[in-house]
């Protein structure tokens, strides 16, 4: 069986289809996570049954499969490449705030083996913002404070200043979810005791 994918969208009407095997359905704006659809994108939908509909069912949500960045701004270069020399210890783990003290950030990354405890620390927080949890970790970015809010005014119009010294760091799922963003002085990995 093939996966849902978009067959029609427009967004100035905010509606379209998805498309599968089992059939073509019909959505409209109130079931999209997005308004960005691209004609042929996998997506996840869920599903309500409704016999006075064609097909049987409305869809009742509808979300991009891949994650979808809210802004892309220039990575902070030198912490992006200290970030790239660990960040395979955390990719695809699923990972939750542990707790926020002396304004640090413990994010907690689980792992299946006997391996010694992980957790990517925030230092110097100013902000938080999103889940306290993700699935499966996908990236972790660093961005510039100007740069992120030149590039999505909206989504940081919300957010207090943020100092020069501090970077907008996103931690990234693999599956289309929230981001958690931080807004803090420093990253680094710990392994062992936290």
């Amino acid at each position: 069986m093939s996966a849902w994918k978009i067959a029609s969208f427009d967004r100035v009407l905010a509606r379209g289809t998805i498309a599968c095997d089992l059939g073509t359905l019909p959505f409209d704006a109130n079931a999209a996570v997005v308004d960005d659809f691209v004609i042929g994108e996998e997506v996840v939908v869920t599903l309500s049954p409704n016999p006075k509909r064609e097909g049987g069912y409305d869809v009742t949500r509808i979300a991009p499969v891949k994650y979808r960045a809210p802004y892309e701004a220039e990575l902070v270069a030198p912490i992006a490449e200290a970030i790239d020399a660990w960040v395979i210890e955390v990719l695809g783990r699923h990972a939750w705030i542990e707790r926020v003290e002396d304004d640090c950030l413990y994010l907690r990354v689980e792992d299946d083996s006997y391996r010694p405890e992980r957790w990517i620390v925030f230092g110097g927080v100013v902000m938080i913002q999103g889940p306290p949890e993700i699935e499966e970790i996908g990236a972790v970015r660093a961005f510039g404070p100007s740069d992120v809010l030149r590039a999505s005014p909206e989504l940081a119009r919300h957010w207090p200043a943020i100092p020069d010294h501090c970077v907008v760091y996103r931690v990234e799922p693999i599956g289309f979810a929230a981001a958690l963003t931080v807004a803090a002085a420093s990253i680094r990995l710990v392994v062992g005791a936290a």
